[in-house]
């Protein structure tokens, strides 16, 4: 048997142990920084969708975080600017692509408090937006696993990573209070949730 053979062979088990251990531990470590930053940046969403009401809008807010910086933020904008397009997911990628030089918006996760339109995840997908997290489902409008799932779709030549759910409850009360309060529904239960987009 060659040497090289021989020494591999009679390696102790107990380094490889410790390393799979090291690994697994790494991955978990990442893991839960991950869920961390993520439950950050959906709170500072969360912040926009609290201050649409205020200006007459539905409580969606979005924030794009690029290298673990926030490099726009915004909430729905609609009503105000008459434009059906202002989606807070669309403002905050226009501000991102003018900040970064660029409509590739590689490297970046899309916080949102509520799922994405049909409109906004095609805007996602255009604009290579690598990771999308998000609030309450949209089971009205949602298009990344409610109604439709862009996202998911294999033809499409770029590919988002999708986390839903994240404080979700928080969105969705956002989103009934609201509705509620605009329908002067005084009854003391929650509005179903309406598709806000």
């Amino acid at each position: 048997m060659p040497l090289q053979c021989l020494s591999l062979l009679s390696l102790p088990r107990t380094p490889v142990l410790a390393w799979t251990v090291t690994i697994k531990a790494s991955i978990a470590s990442a893991s839960r920084q991950q869920e961390q930053n993520d439950t950050s940046y959906m709170k500072l969403a969360l912040q926009q969708a609290e201050r649409a009401p205020q200006v007459g809008e539905v409580p969606i807010g979005a924030v794009l975080v690029h290298r673990n910086e926030v490099i726009a933020a915004a909430h729905n904008d609609r009503e105000n600017s008459r434009d059906p397009t202002a989606h807070a997911e669309l403002i905050v990628i226009r501000k991102a692509a003018v900040q970064l030089k660029t409509w590739r918006l590689t490297d970046t996760t899309l916080y949102v408090t509520l799922e994405p339109c049909p409109m906004c995840a095609g805007a996602i997908l255009q604009a290579r937006i690598a990771r999308l997290v998000f609030g309450a489902w949209d089971p009205k409008a949602g298009a990344c696993g409610s109604i439709i799932d862009i996202p998911a779709e294999r033809r499409f030549n770029h590919r988002v990573e999708v986390t839903g759910g994240l404080l979700e409850q928080k969105s969705r009360t956002l989103l009934q209070d609201f509705f509620q309060a605009k329908r002067g529904n005084t009854s003391g239960g929650r509005c179903p949730p309406d598709s806000a987009v």
